[in-house]
């Protein structure tokens, strides 16, 4: 998932937006409120908003509390779709700034799939062009 100019910093921005939304489907899956699961985890319901907001990046510690107060395996957030992969490899190779490039990750996974496979069409359209 890193960036093709290797920028750390722009990695860690688009695994803390991951986790974050992982955290808070999980967390309305579950029908625990921010504060239901900041008391489980034993963090502030500010740090859970930062967290799923993809603002703060949780420290192992922490990242194992909250799985544990979901009901979920440490390994759970280490997983990525393959929609989400492709997605960002394809908004990579284009002159989009960060801040679109997560803000477009941050959408419903239905609109990822969809905005994908608007891409892989138009690319195979381009591909076939004389």
């Amino acid at each position: 998932m890193a960036r093709t100019n290797g920028n750390i910093g722009e990695n860690r921005i688009a695994i803390a937006n991951r986790i974050g939304r992982q955290i808070k489907e999980l967390r309305q899956q579950r029908s625990l409120s921010g504060k239901a699961l900041a008391k489980k985890a034993k963090i502030t319901p500010a740090y859970v908003t930062r967290l799923e907001q993809g603002v703060s990046v949780p420290t192992i510690t922490v990242l194992n509390r909250v799985a544990e107060a979901l009901g979920e395996d440490l390994s759970y957030f280490a997983k990525e779709s393959e929609v989400d992969k492709k997605l960002f490899r394809y908004l990579n190779q284009t002159n989009l700034g960060n801040a679109s490039i997560n803000e477009i990750l941050k959408l419903s996974p239905e609109a990822k799939k969809d905005l994908l496979m608007t891409i892989e069409y138009l690319m195979k359209i381009n591909d076939n062009d004389p």
